[in-house]
């Protein structure tokens, strides 16, 4: 199984801060988001992709020595989740996971996860406080599925 992780966008809501590192680059608690993912996935794929554009030869340089199952794609033009997909189509023969370069990600959540044919994993939040997107679902049903707005 192939993880592909989506690590290209600037992250320009999170300026100042982002201006000198990508997001997925931030440590908490001593290691890089994408770290603390690849820890979670390294025993569970057979490959791990990361879509990178912003900053990227920071992402590769901090990456690589972490493990020979990972690697490299540019996205050309920044402009979406489906883009990005488009930039590693090609290899994706068989079944897949997908997951944001800028989220942490528990390995009992990743495994739970692709117990399943089809999942995603979300967080039920009383209040949406912040710009998130948003999941609409009915049951287990995903009924809709609204991006955050990026005008704001």
């Amino acid at each position: 199984m192939i993880a592909v992780i989506l690590a290209a966008g600037k992250s320009t809501r999170m300026h100042p801060l982002t201006t000198t590192i990508p997001k997925p680059l931030i440590n908490i608690c001593n290691k890089s988001i994408l770290e603390h993912n690849l820890e979670s996935l390294i025993d569970i794929v057979d490959e791990i992709f990361i879509i990178t554009n912003y900053k990227e030869l920071m992402i590769k340089k901090k990456l690589k020595n972490y493990s020979s199952k990972i690697r490299f794609f540019t996205q050309k033009q920044v402009d979406g989740t489906g883009s990005a997909l488009l930039t590693v189509q090609k290899h994706l023969k068989n079944r897949f996971i997908v997951l944001n370069g800028d989220d942490i990600y528990s390995k009992k959540d990743i495994k739970a996860c692709l117990k399943h044919e089809h999942c995603i994993l979300i967080k039920e939040l009383k209040h949406n406080l912040c710009d998130f997107g948003s999941v609409t679902v009915d049951g287990v049903k995903v009924t809709s599925i609204l991006e955050k707005d990026e005008k704001k």
